[in-house]
């Protein structure tokens, strides 16, 4: 502390900031005009918090637990095998995640922490960025992928917001059976025939995941 300086209470009376702490607070001040010109100034705008008339113990214990109650009904009454398609469909779901950020986590160090539908995004720059060697056909069968990627996001988002979805039906995955049915017309005759329509269903998302795993393995190869 230079000499010369009042002391109040232990600590230091400076009547001025110094010339750094002026400098910093001028570039904080910079950098929020930047965001709000960026972003703007808007905020966001809710509805007033309405409140209850208390009520008697009975009428309040009654209220908690009809509100405890409320949502669990489509989760306990599913079957195992709802249970069990739920999970698998989910684990593919995991699984393609997982096989996009082992591509792109070079590319962009922050991949792992981005949500399924900002991953599928990072993905599209990578294919723009990708040396391709003017081959147009290999750049489509990568681009080809993008349509079944957000297919499956659909659903996997339709039941992770709504409860009582328990089954995918066979029409909600028509980019993704197309694509199977072009690039491994084999592979689609394992689980098309089937007459369970969820096993047909989890058959193409699962199918898809292999040929998904397999492209971007090849991609991987030629990366450091």
């Amino acid at each position: 502390m230079a000499a010369g300086r009042p002391f109040h209470c232990g600590f230091a009376f400076i009547p001025r900031p110094p010339l750094s702490l002026a400098l910093c607070l001028r570039a904080m001040n910079c950098a929020d005009r930047l965001k709000r010109f960026i972003f703007g100034n808007k905020k966001r705008v809710y509805a007033p918090i309405k409140y209850r008339e208390p009520g008697t113990p009975e009428k309040n214990s009654e209220r908690l637990l009809e509100l405890i109650e409320q949502d669990f009904a489509p989760v306990r009454d599913r079957t195992d095998q709802e249970c069990m398609m739920i999970g698998r469909f989910m684990s593919v779901v995991l699984l393609i995640e997982r096989k996009l950020v082992r591509l792109l986590s070079t590319f962009d160090p922050k991949i792992d922490d981005r949500m399924f539908g900002q991953k599928i995004e990072v993905y599209k720059d990578f294919l723009k960025e990708f040396d391709w060697q003017e081959d147009d056909d290999e750049l489509n069968v990568y681009r080809g992928l993008i349509a079944p990627m957000r297919e499956i996001k659909n659903i996997r988002d339709a039941m992770a917001h709504d409860l009582s979805k328990t089954s995918i039906a066979y029409s909600e995955l028509t980019q993704t059976n197309g694509y199977i049915k072009k690039r491994r017309p084999d592979l689609y005759t394992t689980f098309s025939s089937a007459k369970d329509e969820n096993l047909r269903s989890f058959g193409a998302a699962s199918v898809f995941a292999f040929i998904f795993s397999t492209e971007l393995a090849k991609l991987q190869c030629e990366l450091e």
